[in-house]
C-alpha cells in the first residue's frame, strides 16, 4: 500500500498499520462495487433491448437507426463540427463529450482493438510502426503523428449514459494512455470492451475496409455490417446515422452516398435499389 495512502488514513482516523489500510480499502470497494455493477448492467440491459440486436460502440442505437461517433470529415474540415454529439432514443440520452472523431480516429481505434483482441489484454503497449502495418499506411512523420493525435482524440473522449428513470454511467473509451516516440501504452475501459467492444472487429474486415476509397464509404461499410436481413434507408437518416457534416447541401451528400453504395457494389459487398431518395433492397452478400 503507498505510504500516501497510509497517511492519509491515519489523518482520518488515527495510526494505523498498512494491513489495517489495505482492509478499510477493501470492505469499502466491496460495498461500492455491487451498485456500481447493478447500474452498468441496467445500462447495458436497456440498450441491447432496445437495439434488439448486440451493440457496438461505433452504431449507438437511436429510434431510426444506428448512429456514429465518427464523422467521415476531412481533418481540415473537423473545426466545423461544434458542440457536443447527443444521441437520443427509446431507452434514453447518450452524450458524448470530447473532440470530434472522424474516420481516421476510427481506423486508429480499431487497430488498438485489434491488439487489444490479439493480446487478450486491455493494457497494451503498441508501436506506431505496428498501427501503420495494420492500416496499410506508410511509415512515416505525418502518419506517426496523426497516429499519436487519434490515440489523445480517443483517450479525451466519454460517453455520458442516461436511462428516462435517471439512472446514468460515464464511461470513456480509453481508460488510459501514454506514450513516447515511437509507441504508446493505451488501456481500453474493460467493462466499455466486454460490453460494446467485443465484436466490433470481428464483424469488420480491416483488410476490406483499408481497400475502400474515401470516407463516406468506410462509414457506410461500418454501419451498414452492424445491420442484418435486408435494410432500407432514406437519405436524411443515412446523413443523420453517418454523422455526415450538416452543414454541406442535400446533393453532396446525395452525390457521396451514391458513390459509396456503387463502391461497395462493385467490391461484391451488397447488393441494393435506389428510387426517390431511398435506398431500398440493401443486402449484404
Amino acid at each position: 500500500m503507498a505510504n500516501k495512502a497510509v497517511q492519509r488514513f491515519k489523518a482520518r482516523v488515527g495510526t494505523k498499520s498498512a494491513a489495517e489500510v489495505d482492509k478499510f480499502e477493501k470492505d469499502l470497494a466491496s460495498i461500492s462495487a455491487p451498485l456500481g455493477d447493478i447500474i452498468n448492467r441496467k445500462i447495458v440491459s436497456a440498450i441491447e433491448k432496445a437495439a434488439g440486436e448486440p451493440v457496438q460502440l461505433s452504431w449507438l442505437p437511436t429510434d431510426t437507426a444506428r448512429s456514429s461517433i465518427f464523422s467521415p470529415i476531412a481533418d481540415r474540415d473537423l473545426d466545423q463540427l461544434q458542440g457536443k454529439l447527443v444521441f437520443r432514443s427509446s431507452w434514453g440520452i447518450l452524450t458524448v463529450h470530447g473532440p470530434p472523431l472522424n474516420v481516421t480516429d476510427e481506423s486508429v481505434f480499431l487497430a488498438l482493438l485489434h491488439f487489444v483482441r490479439k493480446e487478450k489484454k486491455a493494457a497494451i503497449k503498441v508501436n506506431y510502426r505496428q498501427i501503420c502495418k495494420t492500416l496499410g499506411l506508410s511509415y512515416q512523420t505525418k502518419n506517426i503523428r496523426r497516429i499519436k493525435k487519434a490515440i489523445k482524440n480517443l483517450a479525451l473522449t466519454s460517453l455520458d449514459f442516461e436511462l428516462k428513470d435517471g439512472t446514468w454511467a460515464i464511461r470513456a473509451i480509453l481508460q488510459s494512455a501514454k506514450g513516447v516516440k515511437d509507441y504508446s501504452t493505451i488501456e481500453i475501459d474493460p467493462w466499455f470492451f466486454s460490453k460494446f467492444l467485443a465484436n466490433e472487429i470481428t464483424m469488420l474486415d480491416l483488410k476490406f475496409r483499408q481497400s475502400l476509397k474515401g470516407y463516406v464509404v468506410k462509414c457506410l461499410y461500418r454501419f451498414l455490417s452492424s445491420h442484418r436481413g435486408p435494410q432500407s434507408y432514406r437519405i436524411e437518416t443515412l446523413i443523420m446515422a453517418l454523422n455526415m457534416n450538416p452543414t454541406q447541401e442535400l446533393k453532396y451528400h446525395t452525390r457521396a452516398l451514391m458513390g459509396a453504395f456503387s463502391q461497395l457494389r462493385n467490391k461484391k459487398f451488397l447488393t441494393y435499389k435506389f428510387k426517390a431518395g431511398v435506398f431500398s433492397d440493401i443486402k449484404i452478400l
